[in-house]
């Protein structure tokens, strides 16, 4: 993909997505699939530190992407296909929904907002556990440790989450 077709792609993911860096990640890896030229693990890859890195999920995921198909220049190019559009929109519809928030039918349109931000969600979870849990039901275990120590052993979650890198990292290297 060229830079110019990365900027076109979010871009369009952008301007049309509502629900933050989750939602477009899920769209562009929908977008990637569709196009068919990148393998699932690459994939999987992209997702996974898109999640994982410091920053907006969408700028993350957009640049390394961009990166995968175009190097820096395509990683450039995808991250303002992704950041213009926003900054677009509240540009001009700023003062109109601070002047109508109490509009009935602009609550109404938020609501519908909220219910396809959160089926899209639960959309993007469900396709990576299924790429990541049905070819072994043990990277489960990573997993159910968090959930466990964060549950049952108050543990703060930067901890339980290291303790699951942890165990998957020890998991990997058993198998190497």
């Amino acid at each position: 993909m060229t830079p110019w077709q990365l900027f076109k792609m979010f871009f369009k993911i952008s301007s049309v997505t509502f629900g933050g860096g989750v939602v477009i990640l899920g769209m562009a890896e929908t977008e990637v699939r569709k196009r068919g030229d990148m393998s699932e693990q690459d994939l999987l890859d992209i997702v996974s530190l898109s999640a994982a890195m410091p920053g907006p999920i969408a700028v993350s995921s957009s640049f390394l992407i961009g990166k995968h198909y175009s190097g820096i220049r395509g990683a450039f190019m995808a991250v303002l296909g992704v950041l213009v559009p926003p900054f677009t929109i509240i540009l001009l519809l700023s003062n109109l929904v601070l002047k109508y928030h109490n509009s009935p039918a602009l609550k109404a349109f938020f609501l519908g907002v909220i219910c396809a931000v959160a089926a899209l969600l639960v959309n993007v979870v469900v396709r990576q556990l299924k790429s990541i849990l049905l070819p072994d039901l043990l990277n489960l275990v990573p997993y159910a440790f968090v959930i466990l120590l964060m549950v049952f052993f108050n543990i703060h979650p930067l901890f339980a989450v290291a303790g699951g890198v942890a165990i998957q990292w020890l998991r990997k290297e058993k198998k190497s």
